[in-house]
C-alpha cells in the first residue's frame, strides 16, 4: 500500500494469527502428530522442514501454550520426537534452539 508517496505496510491482524495457531494445533493434536504434557512438546519432526521453520513453529507452539494452557510467557518448552523420544528443540523465553538439524 502507498500513503503518502511511501511505503506503508499494513499491521498483521493478531487475533486472525492466534485463531489460525489455534486451529493449527488442535488439528495437529486430534492427528495425534502433536502431544503436550506439561513442559513438554512430543511431535513428530517431519513437521520441521528446515531451522527457520522449526523456529517459527516452536514459536507458535509456545503463543498456543500461552493462550490455550495458560502458560507463563516466560515458561520453557522442551521439544522431543514423538517416536524416539530424543529432545530436538528447546525454547526459553525468546531464546530458540533447534538441535534437529545438527
Amino acid at each position: 500500500m502507498i500513503y503518502a508517496n511511501k511505503k506503508v505496510q499494513e499491521s498483521p491482524n493478531q487475533a486472525a494469527q492466534h485463531a489460525k495457531i489455534i486451529d493449527t494445533m488442535l488439528q495437529l493434536q486430534e492427528k495425534e502428530f502433536v502431544r503436550i504434557d506439561g513442559q513438554t512438546v512430543w511431535l513428530k519432526p517431519n513437521l520441521w522442514k528446515n531451522v527457520l521453520l522449526a523456529q517459527n513453529w516452536m514459536k507458535c507452539a509456545h503463543i498456543y501454550c500461552n493462550l490455550i494452557l495458560k502458560y507463563n510467557k516466560k515458561s520453557p518448552l522442551e521439544f522431543r520426537d514423538i517416536e524416539t523420544d530424543a529432545v530436538i528443540g528447546k525454547l526459553n523465553g525468546k531464546q530458540v534452539k533447534v538441535l534437529l538439524f545438527r
